[in-house]
């Protein structure tokens, strides 16, 4: 996020959110290596894709738009994660209702709720 942003998050000015960001900068500056990186290839392809090609195309470069493409690897990589687990799970014969963020919710017979409840997380889990 931005330093107006954080600023509103965290309740400080926008100076103080930006020097907060400056040091982030600073203290991981292999992690901003890295979405320079994934912003500048993915501007040169005008696409970006997670691992199962579940793909972005890139069409501008203003400054939401390379905080939306720097924040699309953390994000899809979560949304694949969660599409495999819901694949297990429902392999195993757990009725999936609705994925809730990076949850899912799941319906089963009360006197098996532990059970069903345990493995669905071991299988998300793995």
């Amino acid at each position: 996020m931005g330093a107006d942003n954080l600023a509103l998050i965290i309740g400080k000015s926008t100076p103080y959110a930006k020097e907060l960001l400056r040091y982030h900068k600073q203290i991981y500056p292999k992690y901003w290596e890295w979405c320079d990186h994934v912003l500048n290839t993915s501007l040169l392809f005008k696409r970006i894709s997670t691992c199962y090609d579940w793909q972005m195309h890139v069409i501008g470069n203003q400054k939401k738009d390379a905080r939306t493409i720097t924040n699309f690897p953390c994000q899809a990589t979560g949304a694949e994660i969660l599409r495999v687990a819901s694949i297990l799970v429902m392999e195993n014969g757990i009725k999936i209702i609705a994925p809730v963020h990076d949850a899912l919710l799941i319906k089963c017979d009360e006197e098996k709720a532990e059970e069903t409840m345990l493995l669905a997380q071991k299988l998300i889990k793995r």
